[in-house]
């Protein structure tokens, strides 16, 4: 995975790409904007995502 990463109050964000397991080369952006949770779990929860796409 090759991603960038930035966030500013209440807004997070990843871009990048990813390779799959099966070798299919993803891009992807995520954006989180207002979010309720505290920023670590924000962040928590994003790579998780992240994570799910290698799985694809």
């Amino acid at each position: 995975m090759r991603a960038k990463s930035g966030y500013i109050t209440r807004a997070r964000g990843y871009a990048g790409y990813v390779k799959t397991k099966k070798g299919t080369e993803l891009s992807f952006s995520v954006l989180f904007n207002n979010y309720n949770c505290s920023p670590s779990e924000a962040k928590h929860k994003i790579e998780k995502l992240l994570e799910a796409l290698v799985e694809l």
